[in-house]
């Protein structure tokens, strides 16, 4: 049933997923696209997604939804994020909108776990903009 924070549970609480966001039909490719992001890593002995993966989702999200987010703060750049490297405009992305905090003054925290209140958090800030 719904728990009213937004979530799912019962027997399949493990793979629940946003109840607001999975009434979405419009975004049902990236709903599956994350719980495949969160089960992958478990099938390849890892218990986490990492902040750097979640950036990349979340930036593609906005970017599917075609919305545009406040810029909060400005980005001085990160001692684990490179501007050369691939994530590099995600992690931008979700730091200069406020989606997602650092760790630290000057890392990101890359290949730290994020976890799904974080993530979900942020989806459902950048769904609220669609409008």
């Amino acid at each position: 049933g719904y728990d009213g924070m937004g979530t799912l549970s019962g027997t399949d609480s493990e793979n629940a997923f946003p109840y607001w966001l999975s009434r979405a039909y419009w975004w049902r490719d990236f709903i599956d696209s994350v719980r495949s992001l969160f089960s992958y890593d478990r099938q390849n002995g890892s218990e986490t997604v990492t902040r750097g993966d979640a950036a990349i989702y979340l930036y593609g999200f906005a970017n599917k939804l075609n919305v545009t987010l406040p810029v909060i703060r400005e980005f001085t750049g990160f001692t684990d994020c490179s501007p050369g490297y691939y994530k590099a405009p995600a992690v931008n992305f979700v730091y200069v909108t406020g989606l997602m905090e650092p760790i630290g003054e000057d890392r990101f925290g890359m290949n730290e776990p994020v976890s799904r209140e974080e993530f979900e958090n942020a989806a459902r800030t950048i769904a609220s903009y669609k409008g």
